[in-house]
């Protein structure tokens, strides 16, 4: 008799086990079944053993880290990236420009085994690096000039005191002004009118952000392709693992209307969109 077992997993572990379903010819329907492989696993059908995957099958999720702090500092990245190893979090890209009023703008591609839970605990570590983790690779005259800027843009108050006073009231304030985190996922969906409007509306009517869209026609296969970004903001009124869940959330209900509302098929962006043109 057939027993029901139900399981939860990140979207890494389903690639994974998707890629090795296909790999041992698990399919149903033409796709690759999880439960086809566990059932042959169970039943000692075969064992599997480590390969090398193929990143074309095997879609790593892709995050975009937006962070803007005081640019002339040394030691932001290094503490943001060490925050991100600490949660075996694969870094892809990392660019980092000057914006006006001398503040920095830090991107950083990665992806994370559990975006979901892992992430919000490393958003949280993220946005609460203070100066005084950095204190000791920067001169007094970088630490003032950053305390300038933040109290120039009301970030933080003015505190009047000598320059060593100044520097140690800065110590236990955050380093990172702001910082978002991007989801990105791309839909596959014929090309007809109304169905990108559709997408975006659904998204707008669950109070998501979209930082970037894209839009490309397969002309052979008369289908549009649909890059998007999904944003969280990360601030002190925003509860970022509910944020991150809403994201899940709508990914879920494109996924539920695949053959549907001209949605064709959908997946997370993966490291493969990096080098796309």
């Amino acid at each position: 008799m057939a027993e029901s077992v139900r399981v939860q997993m990140s979207l890494k572990t389903k690639k994974e086990l998707e890629h090795l379903a296909k790999t041992y010819n698990c399919m149903y329907n033409n796709k690759p079944s999880i439960s086809k492989l566990l059932e042959k696993i169970g039943q000692a059908e075969f064992t599997i053993k480590p390969t090398e995957l193929n990143y074309k099958d095997y879609n790593l999720p892709l995050l975009l880290l937006t962070m803007t702090s005081p640019f002339n500092l040394n030691g932001i990245v290094a503490k943001v990236t060490r925050k991100i190893a600490k949660h075996q979090g694969n870094i892809f890209k990392i660019e980092a420009h000057q914006k006006k009023e001398n503040l920095g703008l830090l991107k950083i591609y990665l992806s994370l085994e559990n975006d979901k839970s892992d992430l919000s605990i490393l958003l949280n570590e993220i946005h609460s690096i203070k100066f005084g983790e950095i204190k000791n690779i920067n001169e007094p005259y970088q630490l003032i000039g950053a305390y300038t800027l933040l109290v120039n843009s009301k970030r933080i108050p003015e505190y009047r005191g000598t320059t060593e006073e100044i520097i140690e009231d800065l110590m236990d304030k955050r380093i990172i002004i702001d910082i978002s985190c991007s989801f990105g996922i791309e839909i596959k969906a014929r090309n007809k009118g109304g169905t990108l409007a559709f997408i975006t509306e659904e998204i707008a009517n669950r109070k998501i952000l979209i930082s970037s869209v894209g839009l490309k026609y397969n002309q052979q296969k008369k289908e549009d392709i649909i890059s998007l970004f999904l944003e969280v903001k990360i601030d002190k009124y925003n509860d970022i693992f509910r944020e991150i869940t809403k994201i899940q959330e709508v990914i879920n209900f494109f996924e539920s209307k695949i053959g549907k509302n001209g949605i064709l098929e959908l997946q997370r962006l993966g490291i493969e969109y990096l080098n796309t043109p």
